[in-house]
């Protein structure tokens, strides 16, 4: 596709051709495709100035966010479907707060600052906020975690060790929260939402 915009540019002319091209180029960078299209991309394609200007702001936003994915570390999983058993092997002792999401999940996504408002409640105790992403690329779920400021343990989930999930917890959709104890024992399959405030903040305590 950027080859066919890239067509266009050397073919036509005028304010237009200069929308066309700068409207597929934002959005191409809004979905977060930076990567890909960032050695072919060209913003001397746009002629008008103004349009041109808020293609490269937009290229550098995106720059640094991609620098600063690339320089982050992400936590992996065994592919395997024991998830549950390795999380609480990772964090021992700990109450985990699991958040099931995705990247193109808004409602997911609307909860976060909630998220964040009840770690911050529960700074310094034995919990863990933990944030299983399914069903996006690599790329989508790294972009998100940096993009949303969602601070926590990150693990992306293979579609198996999704699907294997949902049927032991009952997950219909998400966003969806699971709770386990200090054992690793799944205590609620189906927990609060952080949104939910002290009623959410009161069931973790009841575990500590």
């Amino acid at each position: 596709m950027i080859y066919r915009i890239s067509y266009i540019s050397s073919k036509e002319k005028g304010w237009v051709k200069d929308a066309i091209v700068a409207s597929y180029i934002y959005m191409m960078l809004d979905k977060h495709y930076y990567d890909k299209i960032k050695d072919e991309l060209d913003p001397a394609w746009i002629e008008d100035p103004r349009m041109r200007y808020q293609i490269e702001n937009k290229l550098t936003e995106e720059k640094e966010l991609f620098d600063r994915i690339a320089n982050t570390q992400y936590n992996s999983l065994a592919d395997d479907n024991e998830v549950v058993k390795q999380l609480a092997e990772l964090y021992p002792g700990e109450v985990l707060y699991i958040d099931f999401w995705a990247p193109w999940c808004s409602p997911c996504i609307m909860e976060m600052p909630s998220s964040a408002a009840r770690k911050k409640d529960l700074s310094g105790k034995d919990v863990v906020f933990v944030y299983l992403a399914s069903q996006c690329t690599e790329n989508q779920w790294k972009v998100s975690i940096q993009a949303n400021d969602i601070r926590g343990e990150h693990f992306l989930l293979s579609d198996a060790q999704y699907q294997s999930l949902s049927e032991l917890l009952g997950i219909l959709g998400i966003p969806h929260y699971t709770l386990l104890d200090k054992e690793g024992h799944i205590v609620e399959k189906s927990a609060p939402r952080p949104s939910s405030g002290d009623e959410l903040v009161s069931l973790i305590e009841d575990y500590l």
